[in-house]
């Protein structure tokens, strides 16, 4: 669609627990586990559902 952009977010998982995926804009330390997120946890950037 012209015109449209799109919107992504960029989530982590816990290296420790594995847990995620964790918003990277407000979760600095894993909901699971209390781990701090750190260079080994993997982080991905994902593309945001559209708004229909």
């Amino acid at each position: 669609m012209p015109g449209s952009s799109r919107t992504y977010v960029h989530v982590w998982y816990c290296d420790d627990c594995h847990f995620g995926p964790l918003n990277i804009s407000i979760d600095a330390h894993c909901v699971n586990c209390g781990h701090q997120r750190c260079s080994y946890c993997k982080v991905e950037t994902h593309k945001a559902p559209r708004n229909s």
